[in-house]
């Protein structure tokens, strides 16, 4: 039993190591094709370390995103830049993503104020939730060290309510959002090929997604609920 357990363990180091190799492997070979700016060929490496190895760094989006703008995909530059926006507050990105949007006249970006809230909070979420957890060790310290000192001097509500506020900052899930894949893109008023078209919507084009099913997604979309094909978006987690 304990042989197996480690032959498990040592097969599943080798197989990590392996795939960090590979990774490193393509990355520097789709690196060397960019620079010669063989855009199709480095494309499809960079394609499998994001989509096959979930390779999210900086280094691969950002080339993605290029070069999808390169070749006139200019709806899949939006997806990468808008992943990348997520996770990194550089006003280049944003500026970036500004420019693609105004170019290509897209109608669906322009946030209220709750929404920019919403992006807003999504960004520094986890930045949030640090400062909180410093807060909550804090405070913990000063109770650990009027305990022992026997002080009359106790943050026990305090520890609680901040606890209580990471616990439900961690598990506040706002909807995805979807960037409309390809032109004349159908929106339907029920999830059904027969249902009547609400609208035609174009590529770059982006959506609030609320639910989904088998084939569709139910999406927020000027202020109704209205559904898409799931093949018709590229989703932001």
């Amino acid at each position: 039993m304990v042989k197996d357990s480690l032959f498990k363990f040592l097969l599943l180091i080798f197989i990590s190591s392996q795939n960090i190799i590979g990774q490193k492997t393509i990355l520097q070979e789709a690196d060397s094709l960019f620079e010669n700016k063989d855009y199709q060929n480095a494309k499809i490496l960079y394609d499998s370390l994001f989509f096959n190895y979930e390779l999210y760094n900086k280094n691969v989006l950002i080339k993605l995103s290029f070069i999808e703008d390169e070749l006139g995909n200019y709806e899949k530059s939006i997806f990468f830049l808008k992943i990348l926006n997520q996770n990194i507050n550089d006003k280049k990105i944003e500026n970036i993503l500004d420019d693609i949007i105004t170019e290509n006249k897209l109608e669906t970006y322009r946030n209220s104020d709750s929404k920019e809230f919403i992006l807003l909070f999504s960004k520094y979420k986890l930045d949030f939730v640090l400062i909180l957890f410093s807060i909550l060790i804090i405070i913990f310290i000063i109770n650990i060290y009027s305990l022992i000192k026997k002080i009359d001097l106790k943050f026990i509500y305090p520890f609680f309510i901040v606890a209580l506020i990471i616990l439900l900052i961690l598990n506040i899930d706002f909807n995805k959002e979807g960037i409309i894949r390809n032109d004349n893109v159908f929106i339907m008023n029920e999830p059904s090929s027969g249902s009547d078209v609400h609208s035609v919507i174009n590529k770059g084009e982006r959506v609030d997604i609320i639910g989904e099913g088998e084939l569709w997604y139910e999406i927020e979309f000027r202020d109704q609920i209205k559904f898409i094909r799931k093949k018709n978006l590229l989703v932001i987690d």
